[in-house]
């Protein structure tokens, strides 16, 4: 047992570690660009919508449909209540300094309270991974302390990982859901197990995810005696109705008064109709090399633990069942599920990166072991295996820092919107965009009284409408022509400006003296930058390669109607 001093010493040092680990995660949340529409459009702007009365709505949230629970909003319309009396509690300078460690900005003091609450739920979503992320790994940790660190540096590095500890997505959250429920299986823990599971299954609106916690969950039922099997199947079955009643009468209060389940409604769209092949379809390849951006070789490591796992059986090394069960099975099964797939999108992989960071962790050991392990003696160098995953942490690192470079310009410029005054007139009340829509950050970045407008572009495709307003919906993907607006009622235009006639800005070309450019930020021009460049932010060799043309940029513009008078 060791001295009380060190144990002291020790604990202090978990906690300093865990403390940072978490003010990293919320520290990047804001600083990372918002790469999914569907995380703005079905679900920030949700709530957005239950917050301020004002948003966008998908068909998804149309009754007749009903694919999405608000059961998924009420959370985090819980969270924004107290940061909006936590704003109005605050001086200016306060809330600045605050802000100054969530979002870099020339003065955070100005900042409004919508852009205010929707940074704060950011870095919160990014806080609550963390703790989830460090709950996953201490339950890790009484198994293998090396691999629960090295799983931990891979995950605070990885870039796949920055982006989804930070996204309003049922993916993530599943994720989070997992983290918690593996701490639990593995500390054997079967009620925390049975009522994390049975939430994130019937709550989060995405009843897929369910998949990542079978494995854990048939090892337990496999483990347990006839009776124990009984009392764990009825605890089950008690916990899920409760939970499904729950979200129903969530449900019912925010459908006009109908009873409905979006967890059915979903899995019914989903596996009838094969409707989210409308969305586009991807090769299996899609999948790898998002794996490879996002964790660069470790992801590979991961993917190859299966095979390892099985070769060291063979040859009398067995990995730890807990591990197998909770690591390299959700991981395996969940790519069985969505790589056949038609559709694919980066966001399904959220569920797996955990597991898969672990699983990367358990291999680099396992070949250590196997390799150069058997010619080192000296017990104290045997964890020299972490030094393995250095240059892969390193290329995260820079590919984060990429992306946060290259495309955080929707972000930097709707945040000058949002500070806009608000109109004296409601003859124009729009900020407009044509095929740019899709990298709107949310109404919350919005000025007051105004709401997003639609110019037609080459997007043929269905879009969404303001929440209360008249319009139809339909499940095919097809285009609605009410959703468009004309360019008289659009006091501000947001376009990327490529040089080769925006779409947006051919509605302004014969009146170009009634609309002035009040900002601009660079935005990558991935098809003109080479391939190493785009895909790493590399300090000096960067600015290097903008001299001789190796990397261009475009410009991620605001225009404003001069006849529009602010107050």
């Amino acid at each position: 047992r060791p001295p009380l001093k060190y144990a002291l010493s020790s604990s202090r040092l978990l906690i300093y570690g865990g403390a940072i680990y978490v003010c990293i995660r919320m520290a990047c949340a804001n600083r990372m660009p918002i790469t999914d529409c569907d995380e703005v459009f079905n679900y920030w702007e949700p709530l957005h919508y239950r917050i301020f009365g004002s948003g966008m709505q998908t068909w998804e949230y149309a009754p007749q449909y009903a694919l999405r629970t608000y059961a998924y909003i009420l959370p985090m319309k819980l969270f924004a209540t107290a940061y909006q009396l936590l704003f109005e509690l605050l001086s200016p300078h306060a809330r600045g300094y605050l802000l100054s460690f969530l979002i870099d900005s020339t003065d955070n003091t100005t900042v409004p309270v919508r852009m205010w609450t929707f940074c704060c739920l950011r870095a919160t979503l990014a806080g609550i991974t963390a703790c989830c992320e460090l709950t996953f790994l201490a339950a890790l940790e009484r198994y293998n302390k090396t691999v629960a660190l090295a799983t931990g540096i891979v995950l605070l590095t990885s870039t796949g990982m920055a982006h989804a500890s930070g996204a309003y997505l049922p993916s993530s959250t599943i994720m989070c859901f997992w983290l918690v429920c593996a701490a639990a299986y593995l500390r054997s823990n079967v009620r925390a197990f049975i009522g994390t599971a049975v939430v994130a299954t019937l709550a989060v609106g995405w009843p897929f995810g369910v998949i990542v916690f079978v494995p854990m969950g048939l090892h337990i039922l496999i483990r347990c005696t006839t009776l124990q099997m009984v009392k764990i199947l009825s605890w089950t079955a008690l916990w899920a109705v409760v939970v499904q009643a729950i979200v129903m009468v969530i449900d019912y209060n925010h459908y006009d008064g109908k009873w409905l389940s979006p967890t059915a409604n979903i899995l019914l769209y989903n596996t009838k109709q094969g409707g989210d092949e409308l969305y586009g379809v991807e090769p299996a390849s899609y999948y790898l090399k998002n794996l490879l951006l996002n964790f660069s070789y470790t992801s590979l490591l991961g993917l190859v633990s299966l095979p390892l796992a099985s070769i060291m059986r063979f040859v009398g090394k067995p990995w730890q069942v807990p591990l197998v069960v909770s690591c390299v099975g959700p991981l395996y099964l969940w790519l069985s599920v969505v790589v056949p797939r038609p559709h694919k999108e980066e966001r399904f992989l959220f569920a797996i990166y955990p597991s898969l960071a672990a699983c990367a962790a358990m291999t680099c050991e396992q070949l250590w072991i196997l390799t150069f392990g058997r010619f080192v003696k000296k017990e104290k160098f045997q964890s020299l295996w972490i030094l393995l995953l250095v240059p892969a942490c390193i290329m995260s690192i820079s590919r984060t820092m990429a992306l946060r470079k290259y495309y955080t310009a929707p972000l930097s410029v709707y945040s000058t919107l949002a500070q806009q005054p608000q109109l004296a007139t409601k003859d124009a009340s729009m900020v407009c965009t044509c095929g740019e829509w899709h990298r709107f950050p949310s109404s919350f970045y919005l000025p007051p009284n105004f709401q997003l407008g639609f110019l037609p572009s080459s997007f043929t495709g269905q879009l969404p409408k303001a929440f209360g307003s008249n319009g139809a919906f339909n499940d095919k993907n097809k285009e609605e022509k009410d959703r468009y607006v004309s360019v008289e009622h659009c006091a501000f235009l947001v376009e990327l400006d490529q040089g080769d006639d925006p779409e947006c800005l051919r509605y302004i070309h014969e009146n170009k003296q009634n609309w002035n450019k009040i900002a601009q930020v660079s935005y990558l021009d991935a098809a003109k930058t080479s391939m190493l460049h785009r895909i790493l932010y590399l300090p000096g060799l960067h600015e290097k390669a903008v001299s001789n043309g190796s990397v261009q940029y475009n410009d991620y513009v605001v225009y404003k109607q001069v006849k529009i008078d602010l107050q």
